[in-house]
């Protein structure tokens, strides 16, 4: 449940940033003033847009759920944590695009840096206060160390490198899974995007490029990622998938990929949609390690 509202509210953050305009988001120079026209409007928006999201997700979640006093649960076995990584996705993504946003107001580029971070991981971690008023569920402290590890992820590559070149991906493929328990793993397309983790894999995408002196024999774009994913859960806990008959496991996958960012056009508007696509990993071929052995997709997403 807390990867639904996290990836919810991470759609909420990419909405908000289609509200400024793309070509503003590309400064040449790291400015040191302030542009306080720039900097409030943004804040209020997304102060109110993470307050609506919070209000109407209480309505519609919370209140289908009894209350409870504030408890903590310990879901770190759940789902082969595969709810972990969505969060360290969410997190990760949040956090660069408040860096980028608040660097595009004037803020100084350190300043920027550990704010957008902070902010990613307060507007994550956030949402475990609600789930501690949960009866059916609780604060999970382990969903907030992988808001951390996602903050920290893109903060310390900033800090290393000046640049991400280790970028976080998602991709979803339908799996026959849902249709066995609809009203936790989704009934339609959309819910299932967001709630069944048998087709949902995570990447990490490291941009070969960026990791060689001799940079002109190879594109800036070229990159391989390395995905991580389950099969087989109807169920958080594997005890009660194995009661079932179901053999749930984890799945590790190779695959070359696309550093959508790094492909630049003459559109500085086309640039940015690229840059902010690039956090889905583009479907084709993969090698697949699981505990059955070694497969070969010819289309893997």
């Amino acid at each position: 449940m807390n990867n639904i509202l996290a990836l919810r509210i991470f759609f909420l953050s990419i909405h908000i940033s289609c509200l400024i305009p793309s070509s503003l988001l590309f400064a040449q120079k790291d400015s040191l003033i302030v542009n306080s026209k720039r900097l409030y409007p943004v804040i209020g928006a997304t102060a109110v847009g993470y307050t609506a999201t919070i209000i109407a997700l209480s309505k519609v979640w919370y209140n289908q759920n009894s209350r409870a006093n504030f408890h903590l649960f310990n879901d770190v076995t759940e789902w082969k944590q595969m709810d972990k990584a969505g969060h360290f996705f969410t997190t990760f993504h949040e956090s660069m695009f408040f860096f980028e946003t608040y660097h595009w107001c004037g803020v100084n580029h350190r300043s920027s840096l550990w704010w957008g971070a902070a902010t990613g991981f307060a507007i994550q971690s956030s949402i475990e206060i609600f789930d501690g008023y949960a009866a059916n569920y609780g604060a999970s402290i382990s969903d907030i160390v992988a808001n951390g590890i996602g903050s920290l992820g893109f903060a310390c590559q900033q800090t290393t490198w000046q640049q991400v070149r280790i970028i976080p991906k998602y991709s979803f493929h339908t799996s026959p899974f849902a249709a066995k328990r609809p009203n936790v793993l989704g009934s339609t397309l959309a819910e299932q995007i967001i709630k069944d983790y048998n087709g949902q894999t995570y990447w990490l995408s490291f941009n070969v490029n960026s990791f060689f002196k001799n940079r002109n024999k190879i594109p800036s774009w070229i990159a391989i990622s390395i995905g991580y994913g389950a099969e087989n859960m109807i169920y958080a806990e594997d005890n009660i998938n194995i009661q079932l008959g179901m053999k749930p496991y984890r799945k590790y996958l190779i695959a070359l990929d696309v550093d959508l960012s790094r492909i630049k056009t003459k559109s500085k508007s086309l640039n940015y949609i690229l840059k902010r696509l690039n956090m889905i990993h583009l479907p084709g071929p993969a090698i697949e390690f699981n505990k059955n052995g070694t497969s070969f997709h010819g289309w893997y997403f």
